[in-house]
């Protein structure tokens, strides 16, 4: 629904992983899903290796792009023993699940226009400047 070539090489390949988006011709996100742990559970140094194993396996079959690495984990924390860099975001599951809303949102207002294509366009960039998305 969000358009970005996905793949699951972890279920596919058994390497790589969770989950891998393709946001345009030089951006990925490497994509961990811890969402089955404990809610309070922080984020472990184990959680975050396996992270950064899936970005080494991006780098290698995807090495003219440029990655963002996510974890999808219940809340923001994390144990000490983890040392984060720039590239490496997490993504709450309150965070994603609004993601899923607003996305839903948009597309039942753009499904349900009877408006020409050229004026979904433009409603599609004003539902959009207005958004989270």
């Amino acid at each position: 629904m969000l358009v970005f070539v996905s793949q699951r090489p972890e279920k596919i390949y058994g390497i790589g992983p969770d989950i891998l988006w393709l946001l345009n011709e030089n951006l990925g996100l490497v994509i961990e899903a811890k969402s089955r742990k404990h809610p309070k559970n922080p984020l472990t140094k184990d959680n975050y290796g396996q992270l950064l194993t899936s970005v080494e396996f991006f780098k290698k079959e995807y090495p003219n792009y440029k990655y963002i690495a996510v974890s999808v984990h219940d809340n923001i924390n994390t144990t000490k023993a983890i040392v984060t860099h720039d590239e490496s975001k997490a993504l709450t599951q309150d965070l994603l699940n609004q993601l899923i809303t607003d996305n839903r949102t948009l597309l039942k207002e753009l499904c349900e226009s009877n408006v020409s294509d050229d004026a979904l366009v433009i409603k599609c960039e004003n539902l959009l400047s207005t958004s989270s998305l």
